[in-house]
């Protein structure tokens, strides 16, 4: 697991209006569906646009609503601190590859399972999260998804964590990028700091959002400053 550079000693800081949004660094949101939902379920209406709602109410499963309501909510709050501008007035639109964007500041969003990641950056970033599934069988789509050098480590451990691991900076680099899934997976080898997309050149951080869970953040400053964040 050394060779892909985890870090596994994150130290998740409760996000402070005084010093959470610092608009020259990355910053890394991490949300716990459940317990924002809690917090939130009573005043939500208030600052999602009325086509969020609607599609919010679409969904069958309450555990989707939830976290899609989480999500839109969450973003729209940490954006406004960064935009000065109310969490209801903020405009989010589709930019290359339907990748939703604001004027001013970059940002991404994950989810998997329990959890949220937002991240917030000056310039391009992409960012990823899965849960490990130990009972997943992921052996049937590594020869289609990843290089050989990636199929070398993933066998040399056999482990599910690997293969989460490799997958969560593949997605997050072409995030980055505005690729999102590309049909040549298995070309893009994603073991090494940093990868080139469409001429720009991206620096890959992994990193262990929680217990059996992966992540991925890719970014085109080499010196940035990242911070980790509990948001709630």
């Amino acid at each position: 697991m050394e060779l892909l550079n985890i870090n596994n000693d994150v130290k998740w800081t409760a996000a402070k209006k005084d010093v959470a949004f610092d608009k020259s660094a990355i910053n890394i949101f991490r949300i716990n569906v459940n317990e924002y939902f809690n917090q939130i379920s009573n005043v939500y209406e208030s600052n999602l646009s009325y086509t969020e709602l609607e599609k919010a109410f679409r969904f069958f499963k309450e555990s989707d609503r939830k976290r899609y309501i989480v999500s839109k909510y969450a973003l729209r709050n940490i954006l406004s601190y960064f935009l000065l501008v109310s969490p209801a007035k903020i405009s989010i639109y589709k930019s290359e590859n339907k990748k939703p964007a604001v004027s001013g500041i970059e940002f991404n969003v994950t989810h998997s399972k329990s959890y949220i990641l937002i991240g917030v950056s000056p310039f391009k970033i992409g960012i990823d999260i899965e849960h490990i599934d130990h009972h997943f069988n992921y052996h049937d789509i590594t020869t289609s998804s990843f290089s050989p050098e990636e199929l070398q480590l993933i066998s040399n451990q056999n482990t599910s964590a690997n293969f989460y691991s490799i997958w969560t900076r593949k997605e997050a680099v072409l995030k980055a990028s505005g690729e999102g899934l590309i049909d040549n997976m298995n070309e893009l080898n994603s073991l090494n700091s940093s990868i080139t997309r469409k001429q720009v050149k991206y620096y890959l951080q992994s990193f262990m959002p929680d217990k059996e869970y992966a992540g991925c953040i890719a970014f085109e400053e080499p010196e940035a400053t990242l911070n980790y964040w509990d948001y709630q």
